[in-house]
């Protein structure tokens, strides 16, 4: 397992009290990717990664989260708030961005997280908090 997915996860536990994360994809039943699910906890979750930050964030209901650097190339000509945008509505609705352009994204409240200068985020849905999860120190 990759190691800041493995940190991003033990953080899940920590923050929630879940005795584990697992993940199961609705599509082709991989438990290698697809939504992270809490064992233990009725708490939905959702983690985003970029480059070697990671984030997560937990809610009473779907909650989407998702960062990238300030500097990618989103598709569709879209500025890279927005991408992260419609990305953690995505995340929220349990969709991921698949059905874009054709699907609605779903009427949740975003916020844009406060994250360092190289990096742009977006929280859906209302959570009962989020976390950055930055790299270890040497």
């Amino acid at each position: 397992m990759n190691p800041l997915r493995a940190r991003a996860e033990a953080a899940l536990v920590i923050e929630t009290g879940a005795a584990s994360v697992v993940r199961q994809c609705p599509q082709c039943g991989s438990v290698d990717h697809g939504r992270p699910i809490l064992v233990g906890s009725d708490l939905y979750v959702s983690i985003a990664y970029a480059d070697r930050l990671a984030a997560i964030a937990w809610g009473k209901n779907p909650v989407g989260i998702d960062l990238e650097p300030a500097d990618s190339m989103p598709p569709a000509e879209m500025d890279v708030r927005a991408w992260t945008r419609l990305e953690a509505l995505g995340k929220a609705a349990g969709t991921g961005v698949r059905d874009w352009p054709r699907g609605t994204p779903p009427d949740l409240p975003t916020e844009s997280l406060d994250l360092p200068q190289a990096y742009v985020g977006t929280l859906a849905g209302i959570a009962l908090g989020w976390r950055l999860i930055e790299p270890r120190r040497a």
